[in-house]
């Protein structure tokens, strides 16, 4: 009996193991197959076998890559969530680097912070390490710390002179004319290089449009348009120069250029937004109107063309590229445009059908559900904007970058209520943000809710960091509203003159001064905090400490 119960055991642990061999034998032929797809442009047949071998492995690296190549293509946001997916199930530095550059081009900078963060130990030590983390720096408005890792990529690699033109064009952007005249030489003498030429006037070019100093601009893009081997992206900066400084030459460039860009797509869809950015959406739908529409009713062009339809009021016509062109991967994209032309149409029921759907398509994927808050917010649709972002925001994954574009909001609408929420969902997410922590401390305290707790949390914030202006102001007023105003005053008495100016701190130098019948002192740092972006709740103390006698 025992040996019959052994002989049944191993027969199903064979049947199991040569079915697992099978299962992963049928992986690699999916896979294969999408390769083969990929090669012979068959794109749908390419995205269903991918998706087929993930839905029997969903850690697939090579269906990922599949997957992300073909939203590279189609200039799809899902390239990120797939890049990030790659590097995540143990992908070396480069799939690393690939899914930072790729969350930059899309504007995902949480993503992209999280992915220069996954990279580790010696690796954090090399030039391309350096390079994409001066990029996110830059991006996100960082110049200083931007301006030292472009150092040390130009110190481990001197050679490349890639490396000075990056420092060159950080420097310019810092406003320190110190700085910004040492870039300028640089450029000069790189200019004079052929190889850097073209980099070193590109950088020449923009720094002249920042500037307004457009008849340099001009001369620059003329002289620029002169390479007929000149890189796309410059081609495209010297056409908004010559379009910005209404020079006489721009209708025909703009006629050169669409000619270079037919039959290259992805080029074309980059001229296309920046057409329908420049004013110039008709001519967008005139010239596409010229393209098979094979080509220009699917990604990414037909995300261009809609647009443009969108910016002419062209709603018959948006609608009927929603309903005949092959969006591939961006069929979110389809149904918001959809929406927004049967919306316009007055079938507002159809357009709601077709948001939802929108937004049960996009709210899967992080960029995707970026691209769609943004087309909301710049079709002025605010609650449906607001809504998504909430989703997003409460959701599983992806919230740091919506909880951000909810906190800009409130933040320019001077929402205290909205304000809180997002903060509250900030530390619910990560409760060691100091900075959100602080922050909801204040609006704690401004708004009179769990004063006691608020209080305890400003004196930890501010024993951790004592020389943080932030940390000290609201710790401060904590005291004060304790009715402690001389502890508080000496709390920011350890503030720097430059530090107690600054108008978020100057008003409650200027509320605790007032309070202590000091004036004369108080009006200086109270004017100052007017000038400042204040909330309802801060807009009542800077008026009741000005009328204090």
């Amino acid at each position: 009996m025992l040996r019959r119960v052994i002989i049944i055991v191993l027969l199903l642990a064979a049947g199991w193991g040569g079915y697992r061999c099978f299962l992963r034998w049928q992986e690699r032929r999916l896979v294969s197959q999408a390769r083969k797809f990929l090669s012979a442009k068959d794109y749908r047949s390419a995205v269903l076998s991918a998706r087929q071998a993930l839905q029997m492995d969903s850690g697939n690296v090579d269906a990922c890559r599949v997957m992300a190549e073909l939203a590279g293509m189609a200039c799809s946001p899902d390239g990120v969530y797939w890049l990030q997916r790659i590097a995540e199930l143990g992908g070396g530095l480069r799939d690393q680097l690939a899914w930072c550059a790729a969350s930059l081009r899309f504007g995902d900078l949480p993503s992209a912070e999280k992915a220069l963060s996954s990279v580790k130990g010696a690796d954090r030590q090399t030039v391309v390490f350096h390079q994409l983390a001066a990029a996110v720096q830059m991006a996100s408005g960082q110049l200083a710390l931007a301006e030292r890792h472009f150092e040390v990529a130009a110190r481990l690699n001197p050679a490349n002179f890639q490396h000075q033109l990056n420092l060159a064009d950080v420097r310019l952007r810092m406003n320190k004319p110190d700085l910004a005249a040492r870039a300028r030489e640089v450029l000069s003498r790189l200019v004079e290089r052929t190889e850097s030429r073209d980099a070193a006037m590109r950088i020449l070019l923009a720094d002249a449009m920042t500037t307004k100093n457009m008849d340099k601009a001009v001369l620059l893009a003329r002289d620029l348009l002169k390479n007929d081997k000149a890189e796309w992206r410059d081609r495209l900066a010297c056409l908004k120069a010559l379009h910005e400084g209404r020079d006489a030459a721009f209708a025909a460039t703009l006629r050169k250029i669409q000619t270079e860009a037919t039959g290259r797509e992805g080029d074309a869809f980059e001229l296309a937004v920046w057409m329908n950015r420049a004013g110039l959406s008709a001519q967008t739908v005139a010239w596409l109107a010229g393209w098979p529409p094979a080509k220009a009713g699917r990604p990414p062009l037909v995300a261009a063309l809609a647009e443009a339809h969108v910016l002419c009021r062209n709603w018959k016509a948006l609608r009927l590229l929603t309903e005949t062109g092959e969006w591939g991967g961006m069929d979110f994209y389809r149904q918001a445009f959809s929406s927004r032309a049967r919306y316009e149409e007055g079938d507002r029921a159809g357009a709601q059908v077709q948001w939802r759907a929108a937004v049960a398509a996009a709210i899967k994927t992080p960029g995707a559900a970026m691209m769609l808050a943004r087309a909301a917010g710049n079709w002025g649709w605010k609650t449906e904007m607001e809504d998504l972002l909430w989703q997003v925001a409460e959701g599983p994954s992806g919230q740091k970058w919506a909880l951000q574009a909810l906190y800009r909001q409130y933040q320019a609408e001077c929402n205290t209520g909205g304000l809180y929420r997002v903060l509250t969902r900030i530390l619910e997410i990560d409760p060691e943000d100091g900075v959100a922590r602080n922050n909801h401390t204040l609006l704690s305290l401004l708004t009179k809710v769990r004063t006691g707790s608020a209080f305890l949390s400003a004196e930890k914030l501010y024993r951790s960091q004592p020389d943080n202006p932030a940390f000290v102001s609201t710790y401060a007023f904590a005291l004060h509203e304790r009715g402690q105003t001389d502890e508080a005053l000496k709390v920011m008495g350890a503030l720097k003159e430059e530090q107690l100016r600054a108008p978020a701190v100057a008003l409650y130098q200027g509320v605790l001064l007032a309070a202590k019948g000091r004036m004369a002192e108080a009006e200086k740092y109270l004017a100052l905090a007017a000038k400042g972006l204040l909330l309802p709740e801060e807009k009542v103390l800077l008026t009741q400490a000005g009328k204090r006698p």
